[in-house]
């Protein structure tokens, strides 16, 4: 019981301000365009027909729209088929408030209702359901809006602690006869860079730009970083760690990346340079 108290307070909500909005938009319709021909078409009978009007309109989509959600003994078929139910409520508020305006006018009201009149009453209950639907559109798009920015936000803080993760770990780069290891922080590598029969590894140590030559050629050295995505190969000579990029310069015809710490400028193969740019 206490979650149906819970759900009925979400509905009020949500949408308790729209349908008062949309009551008061039927006694307001009535009061300026007068559609229906009163016998005592006075200011105090005209206000007391318009309220009748909008207060059956309210009712009725109070009764469906709020109540009736709330207290159901089953929500699952709303909740596999929201479509599905949300077009039957509107239709049913369409047709009872038909019904219930036709009924209004011709007891309440003593009013000989013609086709035209039948015609305007069907017409003017077909807004509330009309704005009813576009509204639950909307709410539908911001409520998905809002879950697409809470899964953006948790995949990028897993995405910053991958990252963290891949910074802090040491990088171990074997020669090819294997004979011993150079390790390295992966954040002190800037690139690797293919020179003849060895590999240069240009890092950072500490305020120092350094270079270690490795023998071994830049594919197997490409293998052995393949565990760290932020190192990319950006051209055939050259492997650059794309944390260390400070940007991307050139033309249509030639480009190249600066990197931090470093006067020397890599390039950029035309192969290669969407996947620089996606990195970047």
């Amino acid at each position: 019981m206490k979650e149906r108290w819970n759900q009925l307070l979400c509905l009020l909500n949500q949408k308790l301000i729209l349908y008062i909005g949309i009551g008061l938009g039927a006694v307001l319709f009535v009061m300026v365009f007068e559609p229906f021909q009163l016998n005592h078409p006075d200011f105090e009978s005209r206000i007391l027909f318009a309220s009748g009007f909008g207060i059956i309109i309210f009712i009725i989509i109070f009764l469906l729209g709020i109540a009736y959600p709330s207290f159901a003994n089953d929500n699952s078929q709303e909740e596999k088929y929201p479509e599905l139910q949300h077009g039957i409520r509107n239709f049913l508020i369409w047709f009872l408030s038909s019904v219930s305006i036709s009924f209004y006018l011709i007891f309440i009201r003593s009013i000989s209702l013609t086709i035209y009149d039948v015609y305007k009453i069907v017409l003017i209950c077909l807004l509330p359901p009309v704005i009813i639907g576009i509204y639950d559109k909307l709410l539908k798009l911001k409520e998905q809006n809002e879950k697409l920015s809470l899964s953006g936000e948790i995949l990028k803080k897993k995405l910053d602690v991958y990252k963290n993760d891949n910074v802090n770990k040491s990088v171990d780069l074997f020669p090819e006869n294997n004979s011993e290891k150079f390790s390295l922080l992966c954040s002190d590598i800037l690139y690797i860079k293919s020179a003849d029969n060895y590999a240069e590894i240009h890092f950072m140590d500490g305020e120092l730009l350094k270079k270690q030559l490795i023998r071994n050629t830049l594919k197997n050295i490409e293998n052995q970083v393949r565990e760290f995505p932020n190192f990319i190969r950006c051209h055939r000579i050259c492997i650059v760690n794309v944390h260390k990029i400070e940007k991307l310069v050139g033309n249509c015809n030639n480009h190249s990346l600066i990197i931090k710490g470093t006067p020397e400028q890599i390039p950029v193969s035309r192969s290669y340079f969407l996947k620089i740019k996606e990195a970047l």
